[in-house]
């Protein structure tokens, strides 16, 4: 589902997997805000960490 806002475009995805999207949506984090569920922002928020540390 897609929806547009004043500050873009607001997506509703399904999946089976959250670690799946979540890897997916990490093409794009520097473009996209998640807005629900929480758990999908906490694990992104872990990745993104993970790869500071990383680097």
């Amino acid at each position: 589902m897609e929806k547009r806002t004043e500050t873009g475009i607001e997506m509703t995805f399904v999946t089976s997997s959250l670690e799946g999207f979540i890897h997916w949506i990490l093409m794009m984090a520097d473009k996209i805000r998640i807005i629900s569920p929480p758990e999908a922002k906490d694990r992104l928020r872990e990745l993104l960490e993970e790869i500071k540390r990383n680097m």
